[in-house]
């Protein structure tokens, strides 16, 4: 049915173990199922190298520079920057000379840099842009000022895809409604699902699964623990995966607020047991999807989500969690108190959320929706 002959080289930044990097490698199984060649180029080793194992992908590592920094337009970092891509440019097409690498289609799965639009450039292939970031969140800035680099990814793109409907309206004005597009991220389909939870003690477990940043909000759900410990809830217990420049901070309120009996801090773990957590909490206020929350609900969690950015698509009110103002931790209390006193709500929340991920979020979804992108471009060459 396809070309076995053509070439998908994927340019990934992010070399962790997250949302994107899960999507990213997911979506490049699914195109080498197809039958395409499938090059994933990555500046450096990190977590994803165990992903990339696990689905077995061909890759090339070929450090290159990203194009923002978290102060503003900064024309000097730009030209150092793109002097430096150029240079890798040159190395990498020797390498991939080498070993037949010719790319007919060029994929950038983040915003934050622009390497990939150089390989399509050169090699005088389509590029596909995938946003995954709101540029409001984290501070970032462009090197080349936000005008001129959105004009460079409208015009050198056939296609700009967003993770959410919300993200894709943040940029539309920029890119264009003839080019810009969203694709909700995906997650495999859990079939060992344990609806009633258990845990020592019928404790009511609550899960928080993310990056230690500020955007990400962990100080919110912090406090609301410790307002619902002084408030006199204390069967209740926080466990929070992930890693950050928070991370001391965040352990210095639990020691000044007692709170090691309520919160346990358990670091970066690719792999997590939700089977003995009745609730998930996304704080995060600039979330451009969350596949975090989407794996809460894929295992029968109710969500308390920020309202804002992609998460209010992902969780329906009052059917699937809730969702509290943003920044808002008393809002925050009052529907985490709701569920602390209801669980037979939280695991009706949870049954119907996970038919919600099954019905609209699933990987196949996801890895199908995108790659149609690819197929219609290859195609035609």
């Amino acid at each position: 049915m396809f070309n076995k002959m053509k070439t998908i080289l994927i340019v990934s930044h992010h070399t962790g173990n997250w949302g994107a990097e899960r999507s990213t490698c997911s979506l490049s199984a699914y195109l080498k199922s197809l039958g395409y060649r499938v090059v994933l180029l990555i500046p450096r080793e990190g977590k994803i190298m165990e992903l990339i194992k696990q689905y077995d992908l061909e890759y090339e590592i070929c450090y290159f520079r990203n194009w923002i920094n978290y102060k503003g337009t900064n024309y000097f970092r730009a030209i150092a920057s793109s002097a430096i891509n150029l240079f890798q440019l040159f190395r990498m097409q020797m390498k991939l000379k080498t070993k037949k690498i010719q790319p007919d289609v060029v994929y950038s799965n983040t915003l934050i840099h622009g390497f990939g639009i150089v390989l399509a450039k050169y090699y005088q292939v389509p590029h596909i842009q995938h946003i995954r970031e709101n540029i409001d969140a984290f501070g970032m800035k462009f090197n080349w000022g936000y005008d001129f680099t959105m004009k460079v990814i409208s015009e050198y793109s056939v296609k700009v895809i967003c993770t959410s409907k919300n993200l894709m309206g943040r940029y539309l004005s920029n890119i264009g409604a003839d080019k810009i597009t969203y694709e909700y991220n995906g997650i495999p389909i859990i079939s060992d699902y344990v609806e009633v939870k258990k845990n020592e003690n019928d404790v009511f477990a609550i899960v928080l699964v993310g990056r230690l940043h500020e955007d990400k909000r962990p100080q919110d759900v912090f406090t609301t623990i410790n307002k619902m410990v002084v408030a006199g809830y204390d069967n209740i217990h926080l466990d929070v995966y992930g890693d950050g420049y928070l991370e001391e901070g965040l352990r210095q309120y639990i020691k000044e607020y007692n709170l090691n009996k309520y919160i346990s801090m358990k670091g970066f773990q690719s792999s997590i047991d939700y089977i003995p957590y009745y609730l998930g909490i996304m704080a995060a206020t600039f979330e451009a999807f969350g596949r975090v929350t989407i794996e809460y609900m894929m295992n029968g969690l109710a969500v308390i989500g920020c309202d804002s950015g992609g998460t209010k698509e992902i969780v329906v009110n009052n059917e699937t969690g809730y969702l509290y103002k943003a920044n808002d931790a008393d809002d925050l209390f009052k529907y985490l108190e709701d569920l602390y006193l209801n669980r037979e709500k939280c695991i009706e929340f949870g049954r119907n959320g996970r038919k919600r991920v099954i019905e609209c979020f699933s990987q196949e979804r996801y890895v199908k929706g995108v790659s149609k992108y690819f197929i219609e471009i290859l195609e035609k060459k």
